[in-house]
Formats: structure tokens, C-alpha cells, sequence
């Protein structure tokens, strides 16, 4: 018997593959449709979603309108505090809801899900809440004295007599912008109570340290007052941290004064600014200083062998082992800088035998640092950009 012919053959693996290629293309339109399907669900859940909160949303404002009415007519025209809290707490609520819920999910979840949870409305209450009690406001009124380094567009030769003034206020807890004044023999550069006709960017940080007694206070500033403006208000710069200040005016007639100043204010007696300083425990208070001279150098140290230093010790609340350590050397400040030098300090008695630090500028803002008043030495290194070592002997008291 005679087997089919090759055309029928042919034929017949043609046909197979038609039917290969046709249960592709339905698995795939069927596939296709699921997820059309899918996507649809989801849509009519996040529309329902989205019903249900701003339903939410109205009957929380029935119900604030009522509370409303309930409590009568107002005083002033403006709504009670809670009241306008609570309504915008509500909306927020709502709004953080109809986002998250009509958003598509994205393909890695954002940093911002790790919040515990969200603002949620309360039932208002029966009687308006009563305001919390205030903190108790704390002032004190303190200088640095200061000096001429360099001066543009005013007649000041290099260290004439300046200083720098401020009125500090806290709650307690928090403090609030200060009162800042400078002047140079006589002459007022900046002062802060000038109205401002312009642009302002404002910025202060403030450290309280103890005084040399019992019940006195001393402080480090940071503060600016810069941008475009017209009028009387100049601009500031300040950071006794790092021992400069800089007031300016660059509208007619204009001027630059940079300069140098003690990092410490003039003592202040009464309550301190922050609460939490008035039961600190304070290993030692009096500031201590020692002259150096650097005898050994290695890398870029930015010193040379043989130039004098200067090095300051000086206690700070919070940590009773901390202290702040300065060491200077001509221009070049080789530990401190930048609101830094903070390291672990050996005290016996209430006096400071040394300090140290171990972590370089790659762990922190600082180089590491040995310093010990015993034998007279200090040594300041650092591991980066480039690694470099200074070497000082400290003079006696």
C-alpha cells in the first residue's frame, strides 16, 4: 500500500502549525482580557475607596457644623482655634487618604509608609480645650568682644575695638531669634531691630556654657541675617564658634568689616536659657588656655615646625565627660573648626588634665585628637583627603 504523497504531507504539518499559531494567539487575547479584567477591578476599588472617604469627609463636617451651632454665637469673627484645627486636620486626613488610595501602587514602596500612622479627626469635644501652659520666657542680654581684622568702604584700621551685642530669649526649652547689634569704635554696622526693606535669610543656633560661678552663664552664637535689600537694615554673619563675624552693605554707601572675636560671651547672672542646664552637673567651669609650639609635622599639616599655637579648653552642659577643645596656629585652625572640637575630657578634682578624640574627619567633622596638660603635649592628625600629623609642646600655665 502506497503512503500519502509528500503534497499531502506538506499539507497536513501546515495545517499543525496553523492550529499552533491560532492557541498562541487565543492564550495570549485570553491573557490579555484577565488583566484588562484585573485592572478594571482594581479601578472600581480605589473609586469606591475614594466615595467612601470623601463620604467621611462630609459627615465629619456635619457634624463640626452642628458642634458649631451648639456652641452659640462668637465673640470674633474668626473661628475657635480647635474648631479650624480640627477641620483642617479632617481635610488633610481625607486628602492623604484619597491619595494613597487612588495612586497606583508603585513599583518599590517610598521611604514616607515607615510613618507610624496619620492625622486622624477627633470627635470634638463638649468644651473647647484649654490652652497649654505656656514655657516661661528666659532672657539674657550678653557681649563678645571683638576686633577689627579687615575693613572695605570704612575707615577702621586692623584691630580697632568692636563688639558684638545680643538680647538671647528662650522658653525654656526652645530658643527664639535674638536681638544682634555690632559696632566698631563707636559706629553701629548691624542692628538687628532695623526695619527690614528686602529679601532676609535668617538663621542662629546658640550653645549656653557654664560660667567660672556658680549661677552664671556665658554663650556661643551662630546667627545670619543676609539678602537683597534697600533701607537701613545691613546684613550679618556671625559665628563665635569659629571666632568671626562679618557685617556688610552693598548698597551705597557700601562697606564689608570682617572679624575676630571670643567664642564665649561676657558672663550672664541669673537663670539659665534652657531648662535643662539649671540641675546639669558641671565637672569644671573655668576656661583653660595654653600656648604651643608646634615640633613635628607630617603631610599637609598647614603648619610649619617651630609656629606658635594656641590651645583653649573650655567645659558644655549635656554630656559630663565632653568638653570643647580649640587649637589654632597662626590662620590655620587644626581642631575646632566649624562648630566642632568637642572630645572626651580627663577632669580630676575640677580641674582638666587633657581631652581626646579618636574619630577622624571621616567619622566626624573633626580630626582626632590627644591633648594632655601633664606632660605639655598635643597632637591633632587626620586620615582625609590626606593623611597629616601636627606635633605641639604646651608651655606651663
Amino acid at each position: 500500500m502506497r503512503g500519502p504523497s509528500s503534497a499531502s504531507r506538506i499539507a497536513d504539518t501546515l495545517r499543525g502549525v496553523d492550529y499552533r499559531d491560532e492557541r498562541d494567539a487565543l492564550r495570549a487575547r485570553l491573557e490579555s482580557l484577565e488583566s484588562e479584567v484585573a485592572s478594571a477591578r482594581a479601578e472600581a476599588e480605589r473609586m469606591r475607596a475614594t466615595e467612601a472617604a470623601l463620604a467621611a469627609l462630609q459627615n465629619e463636617n456635619e457634624k463640626l457644623r452642628a458642634e458649631l451651632g451648639r456652641l452659640g454665637p462668637r465673640r470674633r469673627p474668626s473661628p475657635a482655634p480647635w474648631v479650624v484645627g480640627g477641620v483642617v486636620l479632617v481635610f488633610v486626613a481625607a486628602l492623604g487618604a484619597i491619595f494613597l488610595v487612588a495612586a497606583p501602587a508603585p513599583t518599590r514602596a517610598p521611604s514616607v509608609v515607615t510613618v507610624a500612622d496619620e492625622p486622624r479627626a477627633a470627635e470634638p469635644p463638649s468644651e473647647p480645650p484649654s490652652a497649654p501652659l505656656p514655657r516661661s520666657a528666659r532672657e539674657a542680654s550678653v557681649t563678645w568682644s571683638a576686633r577689627v581684622v579687615k575693613a572695605e568702604g570704612l575707615p577702621f584700621t586692623p584691630d580697632s575695638p568692636c563688639s558684638v551685642r545680643a538680647t538671647l530669649r528662650s522658653d525654656g526649652v526652645d530658643a527664639a531669634h535674638p536681638e544682634v547689634e555690632i559696632a566698631c569704635a563707636g559706629k553701629g554696622l548691624y542692628d538687628s531691630r532695623h526695619p527690614l526693606e528686602g529679601m532676609a535669610s535668617l538663621g542662629h543656633s546658640l550653645e549656653e556654657v557654664p560660667g567660672d560661678i556658680v549661677g552664671t552663664y556665658r554663650f556661643a552664637l551662630r546667627y545670619q541675617d543676609q539678602g537683597s535689600r534697600t533701607g537701613e537694615r545691613t546684613e550679618a554673619s556671625i559665628s563665635t564658634f569659629d571666632h568671626t563675624a562679618v557685617a556688610w552693605k552693598t548698597t551705597a554707601p557700601a562697606y564689608r568689616v570682617e572679624l575676630a572675636l571670643d567664642e564665649l560671651s561676657s558672663p550672664w547672672t541669673g537663670r539659665p536659657l534652657f531648662v535643662a542646664d539649671e540641675e546639669a552637673k558641671v565637672p569644671f567651669r573655668r576656661v583653660v588656655r595654653r600656648v604651643g609650639r608646634v615640633t613635628e609635622v607630617q603631610g599637609n599639616g598647614l603648619v610649619r615646625i617651630g609656629e606658635t599655637c594656641a590651645v583653649e579648653l573650655r567645659p558644655a552642659f549635656g554630656d559630663a565627660t565632653k568638653c570643647r577643645v580649640w587649637v589654632r596656629c597662626g590662620g590655620a585652625t587644626l581642631y575646632g573648626a566649624e562648630g566642632g572640637g568637642y572630645a572626651v575630657c580627663t577632669v580630676e578634682g575640677d580641674r582638666p588634665f587633657g581631652a581626646r578624640d579618636d574619630a577622624p574627619s571621616s567619622q566626624d567633622r573633626d580630626p582626632a585628637l590627644e591633648l594632655a596638660f601633664g606632660p605639655g603635649t598635643a597632637r591633632v592628625h587626620d586620615d582625609s583627603p590626606n593623611p597629616w600629623t601636627v606635633s605641639l609642646a604646651l608651655s606651663e600655665p
